[in-house]
């Protein structure tokens, strides 16, 4: 039931051509990322979007049986926001797998297709919420030698014995209209509002803005994506978004037949950058609602590989609201930097969803340094968006002080944070810190005691990860001379000739900015901004300002803000610099 060796060659042939294989010289330089619309300057940010990441104790994919993965599906689910709030009894409910004709006879954990039973556990899930409303698993499927979506339904054990929950098992060719029938009663066109779509009209069927979506698809109350964890030789990634936005293109208008292999939605463009355009057009008119990523197996060289050394062993269940998010995490899992992964962009840039991997938050047993491997592809898109660095950053906790409901923590990082998250005796911290590691002072209800836990986690751009913990102290054990209040102490020597010193006191720990002006209030040069704890210090000016050109002699004011809590103290004084 696989392809002949002929007609394998002739396929092959057939994406040489119409894929842009990697010796053709194309620009593969993606779009650039825009920021998100939330503020990015500061020094904490509130994530926007969870992924769900569980992995299985098994040390093998195949080992794992279904009831372990019913509990991997349902945590899931559950850590990134759950179905509550998307399924209603009386819903329509449309579960899309991932069916191609290279996974083989073997019906689970082969890496090419959704596994039935990850497709059940989600059924299940969906029915005790819908216990009168449709449930309908629909599929496009792009098998070979003349099989159809009805032959893959077949062949992976699709049917009502094993998903019991479900009402109708539906091949997408038979509920799309007959070919090229655009006015079918069976198709919904739709159009992006102006300026938003990518794909150009020229390539597209009939030459217009339309986009063709089944019926049944387009209408459903829910769409629920249920793909496998795969790279692709156009796409670099196929996993939440490619699963709908070509595998639910309908068959009667996008597909193309072609070496007696139907189904192959031809129609689409798959050169670069077309097939990323499309993307983000298929996507950004219909919308899925949430995504469980069948990660159990995992592919490299995907996405239709059938050599067994392709398996990548993942045993991962992921899970999110946010496609677009879950790609991205995704992405990192299998060795990729989603931010250049064009239609993540696109869809980021327009606001779909985040790609944005600070203001990501992932939930699980595992984290993406836990379970990332480099999955290989010999096609050069995939492989300009590969990442060689896994390397995960430094960090190391100076002091963490709790003074009430507020943690102050002086970090150590190494260049390459880019975000950090803070665990309170196991629980995350609502906020991520995205800048100033070496001075963080957060409040948070969930900081209370002398004594917690607490646990860092830095990440750099991909992903990497490392942690260290602590114990959070007081102030008391932590300084034991304290001063009994702030004072900014003259300078020595005053007049001066090259540097002065400067000292001041804290009867508490703060957040400390030491500033040098002119009596006009330019500001001449930063001396000092970081987390201080309680006592006295010293810093020295050079008489040089901010660009290290030395400043004209003249008097100057110094300046000590000091911050903590909702306190804030401001003093200054004057200063004499004599050339």
């Amino acid at each position: 039931m696989t392809l002949s060796k002929k007609k394998q060659g002739l396929l092959i042939l057939t994406c040489i051509a119409l894929l842009g294989f990697k010796f053709l010289k194309i620009d593969f330089d993606p779009p650039d990322m825009e920021p998100w619309n939330t503020e990015l300057d500061g020094q904490f940010v509130t994530p926007v979007s969870t992924v769900a990441l569980y992995r299985s104790e098994k040390s093998k994919a195949e080992e794992i049986d279904y009831d372990e993965i019913n509990t991997l599906v349902t945590q899931a689910i559950e850590a990134a926001g759950g179905l509550e709030s998307i399924v209603s009894d009386g819903d329509s409910v449309i579960l899309k797998p991932n069916l191609v004709g290279a996974g083989g006879r073997r019906p689970e954990v082969n890496g090419v297709t959704t596994d039935n039973r990850v497709v059940r556990a989600v059924s299940e899930i969906v029915r005790e919420l819908n216990p009168s409303g449709w449930i309908g698993v629909l599929e496009g499927s792009a098998p070979g030698d003349n099989q159809h979506t009805a032959d893959m339904f077949k062949l992976y054990d699709y049917n009502k014995a094993t998903l019991p929950q479900v009402d109708d098992i539906i091949c997408l060719e038979d509920v799309c209209g007959s070919t090229k029938d655009y006015d079918s009663d069976e198709l919904v066109a739709a159009t992006l509002p102006a300026g938003k779509g990518l794909y150009p009209n020229s390539k597209k069927p009939n030459n217009s803005d339309e986009l063709y979506y089944a019926k049944l698809f387009y209408n459903a109350d829910v769409i629920i994506s249920i793909p496998v964890l795969k790279n692709h030789e156009s796409a670099a990634l196929t996993c939440s978004i490619k699963n709908t936005s070509i595998g639910m293109t309908p068959i009667s208008i996008y597909s193309k037949s072609q070496y007696d292999i139907p189904n192959l939605r031809f129609e689409i463009e798959h050169a670069y950058p077309y097939m990323h355009y499309w993307l983000h057009d298929y996507f950004m008119a219909r919308p899925t609602d949430f995504v469980i990523v069948d990660g159990l197996q995992g592919l490299q060289y995907g996405p239709g590989s059938s050599d067994p050394n392709n398996r990548m062993n993942m045993r991962l269940i992921m899970a999110g609201k946010d496609l677009v998010s879950v790609d991205a995490i995704a992405a990192y899992i299998i060795g990729m930097d989603a931010e250049i992964i064009d239609y993540l962009v696109y869809l980021h840039n327009d606001k779909v969803g985040c790609v944005d991997q600070r203001l990501i938050r992932v939930e699980g047993n595992v984290s993406v340094s836990d379970v990332k491997k480099k999955f290989k592809h010999n096609d050069q898109r995939t492989i300009d968006r590969m990442v060689s660095d896994f390397t995960p950053p430094t960090v190391s906790i100076n002091s963490a002080i709790v003074n009430g409901n507020t943690l102050s923590l002086s970090l150590d990082t190494s260049d390459e944070t880019k975000l950090v998250e803070i665990i309170v005796d196991g629980k995350k911290l609502a906020q991520n810190v995205i800048s100033n590691f070496d001075a963080i002072q957060i409040t948070s209800n969930d900081v209370a005691n002398v004594g917690q836990e607490i646990k860092v986690i830095a990440y750099d751009q991909y992903r990497n990860s490392a942690f260290t913990t602590t114990t959070a102290t007081s102030v008391a054990e932590s300084i034991p001379n304290l001063a009994t209040k702030y004072e900014l102490l003259p300078n020595f020597p005053n007049p001066f000739n090259p540097e002065t010193e400067i000292s001041y006191t804290l009867p508490e720990i703060a957040q400390v900015t030491v500033t040098v002006h002119s009596l006009r209030g330019e500001r001449i040069r930063v001396l000092e901004s970081a987390l201080k704890n309680a006592g006295q210090h010293h810093i020295r000016w050079d008489g040089a300002d901010s660009h290290g050109q030395p400043a004209a002699s003249g008097i100057y004011l110094y300046r000590l803000e000091a911050v903590s809590g909702t306190e804030r103290f401001v003093i200054s004084a004057k200063m004499t610099l004599i050339r």
